[in-house]
């Protein structure tokens, strides 16, 4: 790993840490969790660019049962918890094409996924 691209990497990782989520660097990737909820950012290198992706993990459907259960609106938790990592991956975006990546965003699918287990729980 480069330095530049350690010292990209590990801005990301503060920046994350900074608002609460829980970021860890392993060769020239990172992935940053959500400390309450199974949905993360995975950033990583694929040849000569990054690609920064959103991921729902299991048992996103147990969390929303346990918030329904707990009388919390689901939709306005997980709303929180994508915006924040979205804003992560827009930093994450911005900190490699300034550093000269060229990055390919792969956030949608995520967070299709994560809607469509709050649509099955709601319907």
């Amino acid at each position: 790993m480069t330095g530049n691209v350690a010292e990209v990497l590990e801005s990301i990782a503060k920046n994350s840490n900074a608002k609460g989520l829980k970021a860890s660097i392993s060769g020239e990737t990172v992935t940053v969790d959500h400390p309450e909820y199974p949905v993360k950012l995975v950033i990583y290198r694929e040849g000569e660019k990054f690609v920064v992706e959103l991921k729902a993990g299991e048992g996103l459907e147990e969390n929303i049962e346990e918030l329904l259960s707990d009388e919390i609106d689901p939709r306005a938790e997980l709303e929180d918890a994508l915006d924040l990592l979205l804003s992560v991956a827009d930093y994450a975006v911005k900190k490699l094409e300034l550093a000269g990546f060229k990055v390919v965003r792969k956030t949608r699918e995520g967070v299709l996924d994560v809607y469509d287990a709050l649509e099955s729980f709601l319907e």
